[in-house]
């Protein structure tokens, strides 16, 4: 029983954290999107995570968490295959 609750407690959350997010966003979660709109959102979404990870990788020596002192990895790491 005190395994439904928490988890009952959890999805609660987790609906005021989405209420907030389109409340701040202007999103009225009713409306459809039409396939254009997908598409943009998916390709901006798409192209904001890439940058993140790139930027991630840029600035891997300076993240906290990094036990081996990794640096910036270089462009001529990856193989060539010679077929």
């Amino acid at each position: 029983m005190g395994e439904f609750l928490v988890i009952h407690k959890a999805i609660a959350l987790s609906h005021a954290y989405q209420c907030l997010i389109y409340l701040l966003m202007d999103i009225e979660p009713q409306k459809s999107m039409t396939g254009r709109e997908y598409a943009i959102a998916l390709l901006l979404s798409n192209t904001a995570m890439a940058v993140l990870a790139l930027l991630l990788l840029m600035f891997q020596s300076l993240l906290p968490l990094n036990p081996s002192d990794l640096g910036i990895p270089t462009w001529d790491i990856l193989p060539i295959r010679q077929d």
